[in-house]
């Protein structure tokens, strides 16, 4: 879920606090256990994105 978030919102943001962001609003709303700080970044910063 917190993928797809990022994936939709990569469209309009770029930054990876916004990023992150985006899916922990995302994972709140569906009352979902929220993953570690390091696996965020990990997914804000996408393949070829730099972190």
């Amino acid at each position: 879920m917190a993928e797809e978030a990022i994936r939709e919102a990569v469209q309009s943001k770029d930054d990876p606090a916004d990023l992150i962001n985006v899916a922990l609003e995302e994972l709140i709303r569906r009352r979902c256990e929220l993953p570690g700080c390091t696996t965020l970044d990990v997914m804000a910063a996408g393949p070829g994105r730099s972190g």
